[in-house]
C-alpha cells in the first residue's frame, strides 16, 4: 500500500522532477565529500616527503667580485666624506650659481674662487653689472664674498 502511494506521488510531474533534483543534490554532495577526502590524504602524502630544492641558497661569491664590491662601498664612503666636508666649508655652495641675463657667477672648487661672466649690451657699463652681481651674492644669497677672490671675464 505505501508504494502505491509513492508510485501515485510520481504520477504528478511536479513531484517527479522534485525527486529527481534532491537525488542529483545528494549525489553530488557525496562525490565532493569523497574527492575533497583524497585531495587531503595526497597533501598530507607530500608533506611528509624531504625537501629537495634549497628555497635559500646562500650565495657564494667570487673573489673578484668580493673585491669589488668592497672598493665600491669604500668608494662611495669616501665620496659621502667629500660630500659633507663640502657642505661643512661650504655651507652657501647650494645657492649657486647666480645668473641673470647681464651676469653668470660660480664658485670652482679646485681654485677655491668665485669665477663670474659678465654680459654687457650696448651702453652697459660691466662696473655696475659686477657690483649687481656682487650685491645679490652677499645681500640676497648671503655668501660670505670677502673670503675668496674673483675672476670675471667680459664677453
Amino acid at each position: 500500500m505505501k508504494l502505491a502511494k509513492f508510485i501515485k506521488l510520481f504520477k504528478n510531474k511536479k513531484y517527479l522532477i522534485i525527486g529527481i533534483i534532491v537525488i542529483l543534490i545528494l549525489i553530488s554532495v557525496i562525490i565532493f565529500q569523497n574527492s575533497a577526502s583524497k585531495k587531503d590524504k595526497t597533501r598530507s602524502a607530500y608533506k611528509n616527503l624531504p625537501l629537495l630544492i634549497d628555497i635559500n641558497p646562500t650565495p657564494t661569491l667570487s673573489p673578484d667580485l668580493e673585491s669589488a664590491i668592497v672598493e665600491a662601498k669604500q668608494s662611495a664612503q669616501e665620496y659621502d666624506d667629500w660630500q659633507a666636508n663640502l657642505r661643512l666649508t661650504y655651507p652657501w655652495l647650494r645657492k649657486l650659481p647666480v645668473a641673470s641675463e647681464k651676469y653668470y657667477v660660480y664658485f670652482d672648487l679646485k681654485q677655491e674662487k668665485f669665477l663670474g661672466s659678465l654680459y654687457p649690451g650696448k651702453g652697459d657699463n660691466p662696473a655696475n653689472i659686477k657690483a649687481e652681481a656682487l650685491r645679490v651674492l652677499k645681500e640676497v644669497k648671503e655668501i660670505p664674498i670677502e673670503n675668496y677672490q674673483f675672476q670675471w671675464r667680459v664677453k
